[in-house]
């Protein structure tokens, strides 16, 4: 080898020595980096396990409260209705449209529009009405 090829091999050897490891330290900093972010996210003990657990109870309750409501209690009552006015079956989508047809009838100020009716309808319906196999909402 000449000493001029040499010198450029010993140059490209030396920037690709600062390029490597400009790379290892980005990718020690973006590894550090990741590593805090997920210390954030994971809980850290069993005892913010159980706080997070009441907390979900606490919301659950809550929900739960709501449901049990006056206007949650018509909704049900005008589902029932309606199921057993259809003989106990109806697809979903004529359950909606019945039962909004339904609470308009009975004159209760809804301030709400049908689009909205029928999704607090559909809310009501309680999983046991429900199928996985087909459309159909039954008693």
């Amino acid at each position: 080898f000449s000493p001029q090829s040499l010198r450029f091999a010993a140059v490209e050897a030396h920037a690709t020595l600062q390029i490597w490891r400009v790379l290892q330290e980005r990718v020690g900093n973006c590894e550090e980096r990741l590593k805090s972010d997920i210390a954030v996210v994971q809980p850290k003990d069993d005892a913010e396990l159980l706080a997070i657990d009441d907390e979900i109870q606490a919301l659950e309750a809550q929900l739960q409260e709501l449901s049990d409501t006056s206007e949650g209690a018509n909704l049900r009552h005008a589902l029932d209705e309606e199921l057993r006015a259809a003989g106990g079956l109806l697809p979903w989508a004529s359950l909606r449209d019945r039962m909004v047809d339904h609470l308009r009838a009975s004159g209760v100020d809804l301030h709400a529009s049908n689009h909205d009716i029928g999704l607090q309808a559909l809310s009501c319906i309680s999983e046991s009405y429900l199928s996985k196999e087909d459309e159909f909402v039954r008693l």
